[in-house]
């Protein structure tokens, strides 16, 4: 008799409790998906110009557009759509993008004055290049964040369409021609200096990628501290980029003056980060729940909150079937323990 009640008791118990933890596991891998979601697959879409139609776009997460311009102030969809190069300057960020066969490019346009000589333009442009922060797309879909050592890039930078890299004949005869009529010129750096010391991790170049990635995971103090780090080591071209980037944290931390875009992708971060189940347990029945909250305003999130419950839709289709195939076990190993006592 004792050991049928045990038995019963253990087997409420198990059909109570027997899918809590298969659920909960299931849990963690839709907060994955979500979160990959937001990261790559959310993204701003500018609308084509027949200007920016002839020039690739800067393509990388939204996740990252909203980092990098709380932390910088360059609103990459200004390049995109209008090809803003002035607030690359301003921002001291140099946007990477990828030609047709995939290989890194890099402009700068930079206004005439009265007074410039091209041989200032060239120092203007060299500063430039030397002590940006770069941002790259890569081809796999993720951004890296790369920040120059001290390398000088120097005699790798030239006027757009010029052959010759440098201040040359050639170059001051494209200038007069094609530039200075326009009142700007247009530099960049060959793509040999890009492919052998920007992109790859050679030490020429700080890679800021494991920072910005905190940043995105709400880890703001251990990004703040990283920041530190590099900049005591004081192996930089420029320490001021850092100290922008370490004030701009910081803001992160009181919550102020936060950009409109990277306060939306918080908010959907707490969205998925609440996530949780909740289980209601009748006489025959027992219901499990999934809620989340959020300060957000439902309107300005609303494409995520339908990619969201779409995903949501396809996790519960794929897992469910594993969810009672456990829980079979379960009752099942259940009864074998007890018809062997």
């Amino acid at each position: 008799m004792n050991v049928f009640k045990n038995f019963i008791n253990d087997f409420r118990t198990t059909i109570e409790t027997g899918l809590d933890n298969i659920i909960e596991a299931s849990l963690v891998d839709l907060k994955e998906q979500l979160k990959l979601l937001l990261d790559k697959e959310i993204r701003n879409l500018p609308e084509t110009t027949a200007e920016s139609a002839t020039k690739e776009n800067i393509n990388i997460p939204k996740s990252d557009e909203a980092v990098i311009e709380h932390l910088t102030g360059l609103d990459i969809k200004k390049i995109n759509i209008k090809k803003d190069y002035k607030s690359a300057i301003d921002s001291n960020v140099c946007p990477v993008t990828r030609d047709k066969k995939g290989d890194p490019i890099v402009r700068v346009k930079i206004k005439v004055g009265p007074s410039d000589t091209l041989e200032n333009l060239f120092a203007q442009a060299r500063k430039f290049f030397n002590e940006s922060l770069y941002v790259i797309p890569n081809r796999d879909g993720s951004t890296s964040v790369k920040l120059n050592t001290g390398f000088n890039l120097d005699k790798w930078v030239k006027i757009v369409c010029s052959t010759e890299k440098g201040l040359t004949d050639l170059s001051e005869a494209r200038y007069a021609k094609t530039w200075q009529p326009k009142g700007e010129v247009e530099f960049t750096l060959k793509q040999e200096a890009l492919k052998r010391f920007v992109e790859p991790n050679n030490g020429n170049f700080l890679d800021l990628t494991s920072v910005i990635s905190k940043i995105k995971n709400n880890e703001i103090d251990i990004a703040r501290q990283a920041l530190q780090n590099i900049k005591e080591t004081g192996k930089l071209a420029s320490s001021t980029t850092v100290d922008k980037l370490i004030e701009q944290t910081d803001k992160l931390s009181s919550k102020t003056g936060l950009t409109k875009d990277i306060t939306e992708y918080y908010d959907i971060l707490a969205l998925i980060d609440n996530i949780h189940v909740e289980k209601t347990v009748h006489k025959e029945v027992i219901l499990y729940h999934l809620k989340t909250s959020t300060s957000a305003d439902r309107n300005k999130i609303q494409d995520f909150f339908i990619a969201m419950t779409s995903k949501i839709n396809l996790w519960l289709i794929n897992h469910e079937v594993k969810w009672f195939q456990q829980f079979k076990d379960k009752v099942q190993n259940l009864i074998d323990k007890y018809m062997a006592v």
